[in-house]
């Protein structure tokens, strides 16, 4: 194949995937960036679930008594 077909064709395909990468969405689902991509919309059954998980998680943990050793008998 001759270089003056193939450095431009190489040139064409690497800008499309560049360009493709740009709109496409990144990492762990998130959305691609605008104007492509579009905004998120949450169900209020959803909304309330995710408040519901986040009130669980904000709420202290009990936590066993410390344990706490047995005074020694003292003979008298």
């Amino acid at each position: 194949m001759s270089d003056r077909l193939f450095y431009p064709a190489a040139l064409v395909l690497a800008l499309l995937l560049v360009g493709f990468a740009l709109v496409t969405p990144q990492g762990e689902g998130l959305r691609s960036p605008g104007p492509f991509g579009h905004a998120v919309h949450i169900s209020d059954a959803a909304r309330e679930d995710l408040k519901a998980e986040a009130a669980k998680l904000r709420k202290p943990q009990l936590q066993a008594p410390a344990a706490t050793p047995k005074p020694a008998k003292v003979k008298s």
